[in-house]
């Protein structure tokens, strides 16, 4: 008897189990009050008990939608559709038909909305309000200390690739503004890898429209994906931030650290971080800026120098990165605001390779052993300022700068040896000293006015951009050809390198715009562009024998060349 009890419970509690683990798949189809389907309607499940988003879906070409591994529970189901109502309705989870099908979902266009209804202390995942997506970061569960990077890849339709570059909705964000503000400049990464992620509120992903088009209410079509972060009210003012620290076996250690203070007309944020577990404080951008340059100008000297390539990827060998930055953003009195930002890091990069590769051919099989070491130092410094004053209600001037700097030296060595069929050998052994400096600056001053007469403005900018470059190049190449110990042939190549390149552009362009009707706009623009490059590249063979470095005319060159232009032109916007 107590046996037959006991296999009775086995079965009820596996009975019990398997209820408990049944999973549902819920679908629908979604249309407007004519029964059409709707195509791209937002759809989402929630949890009943709290609003945590269980499902999130996209409906497709009929209005259908499907969510699938739902658990059995009460859910509130969600439709959201532009310039829609937004649906809502009950789903319970439940029985043992695994297939559940909603009644067909009829969503009312807004014109259609009989009373505007207030409902507080509701929580929507997703909603739109106008031509924005606007998530509630409540609704999508983080860990304690995670940052805004990690919420950011919860949100249905972002996306977030191992670099930290962010997409939404399918096209690349640019922008990442907190509170409506810059971060730090243009680049989205330092806000959605410093921010920590229960700070935020809310998650707007929106197409920010140019300056001009802000400031005079005329849409010129220019477009930048672009997240807002929207801050708790606690976070809004006083002090917050985060600091982390780590060290582990052989040596390796990892700081980081963050301070905010935001308050109503002001933000002030620092950044710092250092660290030997290759965690670079820079963008990728920083590194190519320099170690792109010295790549191309290896490869175009021709099999005579023979390039050597080591480190062109930066993401080989070990890194030793410090970084820190300070951003800021004032508003003074209600007619000026001031944004000033500073981001600075260094890298120290030691490389060390061995590779052997053998080939198997018809007539035999030969080897290719290498060998390399390379040590790089690279510190990159940027700043940003930016003043905006309205000089009355209907004329607003802008200026901004930017000042980047770039400095690196490199230090290889690089040993090849083949072995070919019939005791053929040949090897080649390079060692190189690089070093250079990049420069970059870059203003502008934009002066915009708006008349009284909606759709009429007058705009007039300039921009003025310098950016010099500097590089050397010590190379040394020895090259020989034998067969078994026997050296029938060799070269030697001894070189400097040194290349000298300026580019400086600066122009102008004046615009008017003129309303015709109510629906169409004149757009008229004058442009004058002139730019200035120059190069100067001079290769000197050095003479083993300790003579005059010998000026090698095939490799070298210089030039200067000025391109100027100078157009208008008219362009008629009809808007429906």
């Amino acid at each position: 008897m107590r046996k037959i009890f006991l296999l009775f419970a086995i079965a009820i509690m596996g009975l019990a189990a398997s209820v408990q683990a049944q999973k549902y798949t819920i679908g629908g189809r979604v249309t407007d009050d004519a029964g059409e389907p709707i195509i791209g309607a937002s759809v989402m499940l929630l949890q009943a008990k709290d609003s945590i988003l269980q499902s999130f879906a996209i409906t497709g070409d009929n209005g259908n939608f499907k969510f699938d591994g739902v658990p059995a529970g009460d859910f509130v189901f969600k439709s959201i559709f532009l310039k829609h109502n937004t649906y809502v309705a009950t789903v319970k989870a439940e029985g043992s038909e695994a297939v559940i099908t909603m009644p067909q979902v009829k969503m009312v266009p807004e014109a259609s909305k009989i009373a505007d209804v207030e409902i507080t202390d509701e929580r929507e995942p997703i909603r739109m309000k106008g031509d924005t997506i606007e998530y509630d970061a409540r609704s999508f569960k983080t860990q304690q200390g995670d940052n805004v990077e990690n919420l950011l890849r919860k949100l249905p339709g972002v996306e977030v690739d191992n670099d930290g570059n962010i997409k939404a909705q399918g096209k690349s964000v640019v922008r990442v503004l907190v509170d409506g503000k810059d971060f730090f400049g243009d680049d989205p990464k330092v806000a959605s890898k410093n921010l920590p992620a229960d700070a935020i509120n809310k998650v707007q992903v929106f197409d920010k429209k140019s300056e001009m088009a802000d400031f005079t209410g005329v849409d010129d079509g220019t477009r930048d994906r672009t997240i807002n972060l929207t801050l708790k009210d606690e976070y809004k003012k006083g002090y917050f931030g985060n600091v982390s620290a780590g060290y582990g076996t052989k040596n390796r250690y990892e700081g980081k650290a963050s301070l905010n203070r935001f308050a109503d007309k002001s933000q002030i944020s620092f950044l710092g971080q250092a660290n030997n577990t290759n965690q670079q404080g820079f963008s990728f951008q920083d590194y190519m800026n320099f170690m792109g340059g010295m790549q191309n100008m290896t490869r175009e000297n021709g099999p005579r120098t023979a390039g050597i390539s080591l480190g062109a990827n930066p993401n080989n060998g070990f890194y030793n990165t410090g970084a820190t930055g300070l951003n800021g953003n004032w508003d003074i009195g209600k007619k000026t605001k001031i944004s000033v930002g500073y981001f600075g890091n260094s890298m120290v990069k030691d490389l060390e390779r061995t590779s052997t590769k053998q080939t198997v051919l018809d007539d035999g099989t030969y080897t290719t052993d290498e060998e390399g070491t390379q040590t790089d130092f690279n510190t990159n410094h940027r700043g940003s300022f930016s003043i905006k004053h309205d000089i009355d209600s209907l004329t607003k001037i802008t200026f901004k700068t930017n000042v980047s700097g770039n400095s690196t030296t490199s230090d290889a060595t690089n040993l090849t040896t083949s072995s070919l069929p019939g005791g053929a050998n040949n090897s080649s052994d390079q060692t190189s000293a690089t070093s250079g400096s990049i420069r970059d600056f870059n203003n502008s001053l934009n002066l915009m006015h708006r008349f009284k007469k909606r759709g009429r403005s007058a705009s007039l900018s300039g921009t003025f951009r310098y950016n010099p470059q500097n590089k050397t190049v010590d190379l040394l190449s020895l090259n020989s050809f034998g067969r078994d110990t026997v050296t029938y042939s060799s070269d030697t190549v001894h070189q400097n390198q040194f290349q000298s390149q300026g580019y400086t552009s600066y122009g102008g362009v004046f615009a008017y715009s003129e309303p015709i009707g109510k629906h169409s706009v004149l757009d008229g623009t004058i442009n004058y562009q002139q730019t200035v490059n120059t190069l100067e590249k001079n290769f000197f063979n050095l003479d083993q024998d300790g003579g005059s470095p010998i000026l090698d005319n095939n490799l070298s060159n210089s030039y200067e060349s000025i391109f100027s232009y100078g157009r208008g032109g008219i362009n008629w916007r009809v808007f429906t």
